[in-house]
């Protein structure tokens, strides 16, 4: 049930941040394109990940995959912070 809720969560701020994302921080003019192709980036990646942690949960246990699944969420959100220093995106004041 929290694995649900929290997918939820995360695909629901992924789908309200978008076409802010596009048009406030990278200034594109055509949000109709780039927020779809962004929100199928997202979805790919998750769409990618669940064989991996279907293994992961099979070899050892569910609480175990779920686990290293968090784990590797906190370690790869604060990679986020460094989303700015990539080409083509404006500095903000």
């Amino acid at each position: 049930m929290a694995s649900f809720v929290l997918f939820q969560a995360a695909l629901t701020m992924l789908i309200g941040l978008l076409p802010y994302y596009v048009g406030g921080i990278l200034r594109r003019d055509a949000e109709g394109i780039w927020v779809p192709i962004l929100t199928a980036v997202g979805l790919g990646t998750m769409v990618l990940a669940i064989p991996l942690f279907t293994r992961l949960a099979r070899r050892t246990t569910p609480l175990r995959g779920y686990r290293a699944a968090m784990v590797l969420a906190a370690a790869t959100f604060p990679l986020l912070f460094l989303s700015g220093l990539a080409p083509g995106i404006p500095v903000e004041a």
